[in-house]
């Protein structure tokens, strides 16, 4: 049995080869490691703060709004001396 020396690959060889890399080999990256994923994050807060804003803004301002059972009262005209 002879033992045939490594070579390197020819690109052009159909021969299957295992996969030796170690593509699989890294833990997956954590939330806090990924940018897009923190973009994400990051955009979802602050959706959520401009929607609590908003409320905050509405109902502070519901405050001020005349209310519908209230009649504006206005001083009568002076009345004019003949």
């Amino acid at each position: 049995m002879t033992v045939e020396p490594l070579t390197a690959a020819d690109p052009n060889s159909t021969e299957l080869r295992p996969n030796t890399s170690n593509t699989f080999s890294r833990k997956p990256s954590s939330l806090w490691e990924n940018p897009t994923a923190m973009a994400s994050v990051a955009l979802l807060l602050l959706l959520v703060a401009a929607g609590g804003a908003w409320l905050v803004v509405g109902a502070v301002l519901s405050q001020y709004r005349p209310r519908p059972d209230v009649e504006e009262v206005t001083p009568n005209p002076p009345t004019p001396v003949p």
